[in-house]
């Protein structure tokens, strides 16, 4: 919901009306919406039956889990050509899956920690991973959102923890290797930059006092905005690389600085938005990026 407070006044700002909001889970396969080609528009019918003809559609924060049940919207969005940065669903599997996000890093040299994709693995054989990796590394699951289930695991009780957990819940997940993101006055630290074609919009310093927890806000990190003049050339240079490693054109890039230099923790799809810092430096350009010239 909060991107939605931040894109629908941009859309009108830069529009002179008010868009016309729909739950894209009302298009999720199975759920009853259904979306035709009609020339060069879009006619899209919720479940309820109301339709709705529209020449841009603009889609953001599909929950990671919920992504494959979109898929088919979004490819008939994509052929239509009317949700330019809604993006090939293959693309934003690219950034959700991490598994898959991995390869992509690894295949363009975009710096990144060292990790192991497990699939239910037994404990013999992520203990093999565990040491192989430093016997410090963090966990988290393929697809995730938000630092949940991110687990920092520095002993083999806590790697028998990760394993069982993981596998109660289903999960197929990544270890890594810790990157080493102190930051010199304590703590951790990473970027968030904002990146859309190749170009950076914002940046916030995410720092967080509890080492044994990621650096996402949700997890209790704490935000700055900082000046893209004052993030250093190189982290903006990863956040780049980093997106168009993915295939996207828009994305929020996590780097961070570590004593080999930076390394990229992941791209987001849909980074979150606040009115208060990202309407002017993300949510204006995001949605002009979609509209059509008359």
């Amino acid at each position: 919901m909060d991107a939605v407070l931040v894109l629908a006044p941009a859309v009108e700002e830069l529009t002179g009306r008010q868009p016309i909001r729909l739950d894209a889970r009302g298009f999720f396969s199975g759920a009853g919406g259904r979306i035709r080609r009609h020339g060069d528009r879009v006619r899209l019918t919720d479940p309820a039956g109301r339709a709705v003809e529209a020449g841009t559609v603009l889609v953001y924060q599909i929950d990671p889990a919920d992504v494959r049940r979109f898929s088919r919207a979004q490819g008939t969005l994509a052929a239509a050509g009317v949700a330019p940065l809604a993006g090939d669903r293959m693309v934003w599997r690219n950034a959700i899956e991490k598994d898959r996000t991995v390869r992509c890093f690894a295949r363009a040299g975009v710096p990144h920690p060292q990790t192991v994709a497990l699939r239910r693995p037994s404990l013999r054989y992520a203990r093999t991973a565990f040491t192989r990796l430093g016997g410090d590394v963090w966990t988290k699951p393929t697809v995730g959102e938000r630092g949940q289930l991110v687990r920092h695991v520095t002993s083999l009780a806590q790697l028998r923890d990760a394993v069982d957990g993981y596998a109660a819940a289903g999960q197929d997940w990544l270890m890594s290797r810790d990157a080493g993101n102190w930051h010199p006055r304590g703590g951790r630290q990473c970027y968030r930059i904002t990146v859309l074609d190749g170009r950076p919009l914002y940046a916030a310093d995410h720092r967080q006092t509890d080492t044994d927890r990621p650096t996402n806000e949700a997890a209790g990190a704490h935000s700055v905005v900082v000046p893209l003049d004052q993030v250093p050339d190189r982290a903006v240079s990863a956040a780049v690389a980093a997106t168009s490693a993915v295939g996207l054109r828009f994305g929020g890039v996590d780097v961070a600085v570590t004593a080999n230099g930076f390394t990229v923790f992941e791209v987001n799809v849909h980074p979150g938005l606040q009115l208060t810092n990202h309407y002017q430096p993300v949510a204006i350009p995001w949605v002009r990026a979609q509209l059509r010239t008359p």
